[in-house]
């Protein structure tokens, strides 16, 4: 099992070298390049995308995957072909970027289910998109991952629904990015790895913590928060996994993106899988 870190996650008052740096320092052996960062969007060239490769072997680590918040935006459920298309356009681009960085796996994000996609209509949009990313993922020896985010997608809400959504895309590259704190608005992250089994293409490594007096919570890392965390580790043995964790959580109210918290995270993390 090897941890890696999004690269958003790591100080922003540091050039993008140092900040692989600062995160090999802590332990880390991957970062996850998400498109849409200054690090990389959809303007960055494909020479740029070359000088961040170098960066990131050069700190000594590898890239685990390529992911990216701009589906949220432009969802692939969407009923607007204009928007549609984007949302493809975005897809492509990532899968692009992770044949440069020399990774096999991006996160895709699946839309949302809203009053004017309703859930059957949003599923066909959905399915149909990915089949055709999976035709570009094929080209490039790249894998997808469909991520778990029920709480905002409405969709992938359960073990059950994640295979039928792989059966239906029907292609040897897609997969389920399982994001463990994700899929506790609606199941356990166990639950999810075991039943999707080898379909799992990479794992969210993320906690939540606990509900302050207003009700909020926010994302840390694995072991911080209210995650079972055993069953989890036991889940990826059951089913074979052994590839990426890759950490996404933010800083809390008294912490900084600093080696700090970053050695926390990867230790917490590396126990948890590891230990």
């Amino acid at each position: 099992m090897k941890i890696a870190i999004g690269n958003q996650m790591v100080a922003d008052n540091l050039d993008t070298l140092d900040r692989f740096k600062l995160a090999k320092a802590a332990g880390f052996q991957g970062v996850e390049i998400w498109l849409g960062t200054p690090d990389a969007n959809m303007e960055t060239s494909d020479d740029e995308l070359k000088r961040l490769a170098d960066e990131i072997g050069e700190a000594g680590l590898e890239c685990s995957s390529v992911a990216s918040t701009l589906g949220w935006g432009d969802p692939i459920t969407s009923l607007d072909d204009t928007v549609f298309q984007r949302a493809l356009a975005v897809g492509r681009r990532q899968l692009e970027c992770a044949q440069i960085l020399g990774t096999d796996a991006v996160l895709i994000v699946t839309g949302r289910v809203l009053p004017e996609a309703p859930y059957r209509q949003a599923w066909n949009r959905m399915v149909g998109g990915f089949q055709e990313l999976c035709l570009f993922a094929a080209d490039r020896g790249v894998r997808i991952g469909a991520e778990t985010c029920p709480k905002l997608s409405k969709n992938l809400m359960t073990p059950g629904e994640c295979l039928l959504f792989v059966d239906a895309v029907d292609h040897p590259a897609i997969g389920i990015y399982v994001d463990t704190a994700n899929v506790t608005y609606s199941g356990y992250a166990q639950d999810f790895i075991n039943d999707v089994g080898d379909r799992v293409v990479r794992i969210h490594g993320k906690d939540f913590t606990p509900p302050d007096e207003r009700g909020a919570y926010r994302a840390t890392y694995p072991g911080a928060g209210t995650c079972e965390w055993p069953p989890i580790a036991q889940a990826c043995k059951n089913v074979g996994y052994d590839s990426w964790v890759v950490l996404e959580f933010g800083p809390g109210p008294d912490e900084t993106k600093g080696l700090d918290l970053l050695q926390k995270a990867f230790a917490s993390t590396d126990a948890i899988f590891t230990g």
